[in-house]
């Protein structure tokens, strides 16, 4: 399983696009209980649920790691941890995967400096003010500290998305292979 890490704007969610495109990494299935959005598909972009059947997951430890964000619950399912499949995690969430000692977990760590990723955030038209919001957390989220867990570190400031993904992937490969 390959966990990608990284503060906004560092690729995690074009680079697991491309391993689900190009290497056949499936993207896990996280549980929600936020409404869907137009275009989305229960099953595919999520595990729509209300919140009593979250709430009745989590007592039954069905979760890796939860969150609750914007008065919605999110979580991963142990169910889905699984070799081949790609998952974007906040530095506490990874952590809570690495408690479960799985050898074939595979953590990496996507970073670019704060000035690229301003830059990349405006280039697709992000609000000025969430830009700025999300550049102080992750100061704070995304500190040396909190990602001491990493099983490689991957600068994405002068690679294309392709190059980057190619990285992660044979990273993902190299560990699995030693871990055999």
């Amino acid at each position: 399983m390959i966990i990608l890490c990284g503060p906004s704007a560092t690729g995690k969610t074009e680079i697991a696009k491309l391993l689900t495109k190009q290497y056949g990494i499936k993207k896990v299935v996280t549980t929600t209980t936020r409404p869907m959005r137009v275009n989305e598909v229960n099953d595919v972009d999520y595990h729509f649920v209300s919140k009593e059947k979250f709430l009745s997951l989590l007592d039954k430890d069905f979760f890796v790691e939860h969150v609750e964000y914007n008065n919605n619950f999110y979580g991963c399912g142990k169910d889905e941890v699984q070799d081949n499949k790609v998952v974007i995690l906040e530095p506490e969430g990874v952590k809570n995967f690495l408690k479960l000692n799985n050898p074939n977990i595979v953590t990496i760590v996507l970073f670019a400096s704060e000035e690229v990723r301003k830059n990349r955030m405006l280039n697709r038209l992000d609000n000025i003010d969430d830009i700025n919001k999300r550049l102080l957390g992750d100061k704070k989220h995304f500190s040396e500290e909190n990602l001491s867990f990493s099983d490689f570190i991957i600068n994405t400031e002068n690679k294309t998305i392709e190059e980057i993904t190619k990285e992660v992937y044979e990273s993902y490969i190299s560990k699995k292979n030693k871990t055999r």
